[in-house]
C-alpha cells in the first residue's frame, strides 16, 4: 500500500491548475497536483490564508498544507489509488541516464538522450519497463 510519504512525493507545482483540470473556473490559479495529475490543492481564496481542495461535494480548508494532503491521500487510498512511481529517469552526466524501478535501485543505465526521452514517454503514461 502507497505510505502518506509516497503520496506527498507524488505533488509538484503547477502554474495554472485550470489549464490542466480543463476547469473555467479555476483557469490562471496556481496550486499543487497530486497521484499523476488526479488531485488538487489550490491556495484559500475565502481566507487568503492555507490551502484547500473538494472531494466530492465537500470543500476542505487549512493553514496546513499537511492537513490538506491528509484528506487527499485517504481519499487516494480510499479509491484505491496509486500514486507511487513505477520507475524514475535521472541523468547522471555524460550523455548517461539511470533507470530506477519504485523501490529505488538502478536497473539500467541508459545511454543517449533519444533513448532515454522514449523511455520517458513509457514511464509517464505509467507503463512498467
Amino acid at each position: 500500500m502507497m505510505t502518506f510519504e509516497q503520496f506527498q512525493a507524488s505533488g509538484r507545482d503547477v502554474d495554472d491548475i485550470g489549464l490542466i483540470l480543463q476547469d473555467d473556473g479555476l483557469m490562471g490559479v496556481n496550486g499543487r497536483m497530486y497521484c499523476k495529475d488526479t488531485l488538487w490543492m489550490v491556495p484559500c481564496v475565502t481566507s487568503g490564508v492555507g490551502w484547500s481542495t473538494v472531494i466530492g461535494n465537500q470543500e476542505y480548508q487549512s493553514a496546513r498544507i499537511e492537513v490538506i494532503e491528509r484528506k487527499l491521500y485517504e481519499f487516494a487510498v480510499d479509491e484505491g489509488l496509486d500514486c507511487r512511481p513505477r520507475a524514475t529517469l535521472r541523468h547522471v552526466g555524460n550523455g548517461l541516464w539511470e533507470v530506477r524501478d519504485a523501490s529505488g535501485a538502478v536497473v539500467q543505465v541508459v545511454p543517449t538522450y533519444t533513448y532515454a526521452t522514449a523511455l520517458r514517454a513509457i514511464l509517464d503514461e505509467g507503463k512498467e519497463l
